[in-house]
């Protein structure tokens, strides 16, 4: 029962390290490129835990109500895992949009969070002075590669690799 206990909490706090920017350490980078207004460095850290609190609590709890009011969501052929849990529960609960409507809202938080950490991986290129075009290029390459290799994968070993290379 312990070990059962450690291995949810230690699941748990792996993804939540995922779960928003913060956990992954890229929120400094947007943060000191920020103006903040008042112009002081407290106003920027609420404006930082303001965002962590609504991915975390506001996100992900929505999302785990939705899933549990769920008329389909429990078990059968309609279990699931991942984003498919949330289709699912979304088609349940609003009909045949609900899922249409996630698969948007996911394609957009994916596409946004590509984005940004590209820009702040060429900036952190560009500051190493590793700026010479081919060494962007390369960066390039490899930013479309690990799209197109992660979106082949299995979640789980996804989640696997994101935890060893994060470590």
């Amino acid at each position: 029962m312990g070990y059962t206990i450690s291995q949810a909490l230690t699941s748990g706090f792996q993804r939540g390290m995922f779960s928003n920017e913060a956990g992954m350490g890229s929120t400094p980078n947007a943060a000191a490129a920020a103006a903040s207004w008042p112009p002081h460095p407290a106003a920027q850290g609420i404006v930082q835990m303001i965002g962590v609190f609504i991915d975390t609590v506001v996100i992900c709890t929505a999302s785990a109500v939705i899933i549990m009011l769920a008329p389909r969501a429990h078990g059968g052929e309609d279990a699931a895992n991942g984003i498919q849990a949330i289709q699912h529960a979304m088609s349940g609960l609003v009909g045949g949009w609900g899922a249409g409507f996630v698969a948007v809202i996911v394609l957009l938080f994916a596409f946004s969070s590509i984005v940004a950490n590209y820009i702040y991986a060429e900036n952190n290129l560009i500051f190493l002075r590793f700026n010479s075009p081919r060494c962007i290029w390369a960066l390039r390459i490899i930013t479309i590669l690990m799209v197109l290799t992660g979106t082949m994968m299995s979640l789980p070993v996804v989640w696997r690799l994101a935890i060893l290379l994060w470590r």
